[in-house]
C-alpha cells in the first residue's frame, strides 16, 4: 500500500533519488561507518570524504564526530589522538565482522521481502 502511495505522488512530493540515497544512508551511517573503518584506519573527515565519493551524500563533521564518540562508547571503535587529527579505527575486527555480517542478512532479507512483494504487483 505504501508503495502506490509513493507511486501515486506528484513530483513536487516524491522523494528523488538523491534525497532516498542520502535517507537511507543517514539511517544506516553506523553500518556504514564501521563498514569504512574494517578496511583501514581514518580520520573523521576521510569517513565523510568517503561516504561523499560513494554515495554522494555529504555529511557533516557535527553529525559523524559525535557518531564516532558513540561507536567508541559502545567499544566497536577506538580513537587514535594525533597532533593534526584523530585516527579512528576498529579495535575488535571480529566483533565489528559479525555486526556487519549480521547486517547484511537483515539487509538481504528485506530486499528480498521487497522484491518479492514487488514482483506480485507487476
Amino acid at each position: 500500500m505504501r508503495i502506490e502511495m509513493i507511486k501515486n505522488m506528484n513530483s513536487k512530493t516524491r522523494m528523488s533519488d538523491n534525497e532516498m540515497t542520502a535517507h537511507f544512508v543517514k539511517s544506516h551511517i553506523e553500518f556504514i561507518v564501521l563498514s569504512i573503518l574494517s578496511s583501514e584506519p581514518m580520520c573523521g573527515k576521510e569517513i565523510i570524504d568517503e561516504i561523499a565519493e560513494y554515495f554522494g551524500v555529504l555529511m557533516s563533521p557535527g553529525t559523524m564526530y559525535p557518531l564516532l564518540r558513540k561507536l567508541e562508547r559502545q567499544g566497536l571503535v577506538r580513537c587514535e589522538s594525533g597532533i593534526k587529527r584523530n585516527t579512528y579505527m576498529i579495535p575488535d575486527s571480529a566483533k565489528a565482522n559479525r555486526i556487519l555480517n549480521e547486517y547484511a542478512e537483515v539487509c538481504a532479507s528485506i530486499m528480498k521481502f521487497i522484491n518479492t512483494r514487488a514482483g506480485k504487483r507487476s
